[in-house]
């Protein structure tokens, strides 16, 4: 379920910390970095290790958080240091779709794990933002929304898919009180859109 106690982000849209090496020449900057030969937080390490030391700071830290080599504490350590307060599962599992997810999920190395590892984030002080494949059903949460990252469809493309939801279809709870937002990284680049602003 989505709670009703948590504080949506407010303002523009946050600054989305992308490492360039992550990404490969006519992909999807999301789509490059759930390659096997990626290791998409590493570098994202490396990037915010440049930063100055900060109390808080825009950014929001892009996670794989379905690696199983994912290490809490020293992420949770290394983002605090440097002011990252957000967090989002980016890139998801999600964006494999949905049959390779199944196989994933058996595994413990899909969806779920990701909702585990962003509870765990929450739990550790991260205000915590739900990665959300277009024209698939927002799964149910276990920890706090501050806000939704909608994620083009490359397995079921839709026109709409810049149109986010208002609410979730399978459950009916209302979206409208979160701010939310399009990943736009066609051209390699990856930030941030607000499509949505309550």
């Amino acid at each position: 379920m989505y709670s009703a106690n948590c504080t949506p982000a407010k303002g523009t849209a946050p600054a989305l910390l992308w490492p360039e090496i992550s990404t490969i020449a006519g992909l999807p900057a999301s789509l490059s970095a759930l390659l096997p030969n990626r290791n998409h937080n590493a570098v994202l390490a490396d990037l915010i290790a440049t930063l100055p030391p900060a109390d808080e700071t825009p950014h929001l830290a892009p996670l794989f958080l379905a690696d199983p080599f994912f290490n809490l504490k020293s992420y949770s350590t290394l983002l605090k240091t440097h002011g990252i307060r957000r967090v989002a599962a980016l890139p998801s599992v999600q964006q494999y779709g949905a049959s390779f997810e199944t196989t994933l999920d058996r595994l413990h190395l899909g969806l779920q794990r990701e909702q585990d590892m962003l509870l765990a984030l929450q739990l550790e002080g991260f205000m915590c933002f739900q990665t959300q494949v277009c024209n698939q059903p927002l799964p149910p949460v276990s920890y706090c929304l501050t806000g939704i990252i909608w994620v083009p469809s490359f397995e079921r493309p839709s026109p709409r898919q810049d149109v986010c939801a208002t609410q979730d279809e399978r459950t009916g709870t209302p979206l409208a009180d979160l701010p939310q937002y399009m990943l736009e990284d066609k051209t390699g680049k990856a930030y941030l859109k607000t499509v949505l602003e309550p």
